[in-house]
């Protein structure tokens, strides 16, 4: 019994370096190795949703795995606020009238650059306008 809590306490105490370690490499919360973004991204946490799709921005790899083949309600789920190019800012709505993709199913996440490409009613494609 005393050498399960012996070997309980070593696993606490390295899983906290574990995180303390994570969090004192990757403090900058723009850093898509962030901690709390990487909880967030897996579901485990909370995060603002403005800073989370920012981060999202510069996360391809995450991006492609949060986005690709989820429906527009499943992205309104997950990011609250999905916008056609129709309704989104003057700034993106011209960004995406210049660009090859303005015959394209696509819609914005939270009225930010990340655009979002559908076929058959599926993100396939996403990624973040740059300045236009």
């Amino acid at each position: 019994m005393l050498a399960r809590v012996k070997w309980a306490s070593v696993a606490v105490l390295l899983l906290a370096a574990v995180i303390g370690a994570w969090i004192v490499s990757y403090p900058d919360r723009d850093d898509p190795k962030n901690i709390r973004y990487v909880l967030w991204k897996n579901g485990l946490s909370a995060m603002d949703l403005n800073q989370a799709v920012y981060v999202l921005g510069r996360d391809p790899d995450g991006r492609a795995r949060l986005i690709n083949g989820k429906t527009e309600t499943e992205l309104r789920d997950r990011f609250g606020v999905v916008v056609r190019p129709s309704k989104a800012s003057p700034w993106l709505r011209r960004c995406f009238e210049n660009s090859d993709w303005k015959r394209a199913d696509a819609r914005f996440i939270r009225n930010t650059s990340l655009i979002v490409v559908f076929k058959n009613g599926r993100a396939t494609n996403s990624w973040v306008f740059k300045p236009c």
